[in-house]
């Protein structure tokens, strides 16, 4: 069993060890574990998207019930917002 430090060595099947292939004689990417690489960063960044979106939900769910709300409100509290974000740069 390999320990958490020593490389690590997948299986793809036909199809995408093909498009890996391709992706490296095109020109874009220097090697296989640079594709790979790239998707498990694609991926790891999907997965705190969606971690995030949960804890949001999870938030909503917590906060009470729903209320109705001033959509012209909202958008003038929200442009204030940003703005005020904008000149803290």
């Amino acid at each position: 069993m390999p320990t958490p430090s020593s490389p690590l060595q997948v299986s793809l099947p036909p199809r995408q060890a093909r498009y890996v292939r391709d992706l490296v004689n095109e020109g874009r990417f220097p090697s296989a574990d640079d594709v790979v690489l790239s998707g498990l960063q694609l991926l790891e960044e999907r997965e705190a998207r969606l971690r995030d979106l949960r804890q949001f939900m999870e938030d909503g769910r917590e906060s009470g019930e729903p209320r109705a709300v001033d959509l012209d409100d909202l958008l003038v509290r929200a442009r204030e917002e940003h703005t005020r974000r904008r000149s803290e740069r």
